[in-house]
């Protein structure tokens, strides 16, 4: 890589739970969907939600474990789900996440509209290759949308 590049990308590197308190209170944060979901990441975040007061946690579809959708983090911040999967179907019905039933093909719509902003995208992309790039990898969905129109994209 372009020692330049490496250089700007070597001062950017922060571990996860560094990266997650730059997130705040009162932010929408969109996690990355299914295999692409970051896990260390949800982790850090999970571990730091005091700072997320009032923030809301956009998921699509979590093939892991939800623990964000325990009852404990409430206080902490809003899921909306998406998509329910069996991992999210009681925190939806039990009324700790909210549901909101969108076409796959119109998420980008609903973020680069602004209809439902994207602050914070948390993410999970390949190291950098020889010129700088990240891949997306498996998360070739809506991730690109979210992390397109986020404020701040945490990979």
């Amino acid at each position: 890589m372009d020692p330049a590049l490496e250089k700007e990308y070597r001062e950017k590197l922060l571990t996860a739970e560094e990266a997650v308190l730059k997130i705040g209170p009162g932010r929408t944060v969109f996690l990355g969907t299914a295999c692409g979901e970051p896990q260390a990441l949800v982790k850090a975040l999970l571990a730091k939600s005091y700072a997320m007061i009032d923030s809301e946690v956009i998921q699509t579809l979590s093939l892991g474990l939800t623990f964000y959708a325990e009852e404990k983090y409430m206080d902490q911040f809003r899921l909306n789900a998406f998509f329910i999967g069996p991992n999210m179907r009681n925190a939806v019905n039990e009324g700790r996440a909210d549901y909101t039933p969108v076409n796959l093909s119109d998420i980008e719509r609903l973020f680069s509209s602004g209809l439902k902003p994207v602050d914070v995208a948390l993410i999970q992309v390949s190291p950098p290759d020889q010129e700088g790039y990240c891949n997306l990898g498996v998360s070739v969905d809506i991730t690109m949308a979210a992390a397109m129109n986020a404020d701040v994209v945490i990979a």
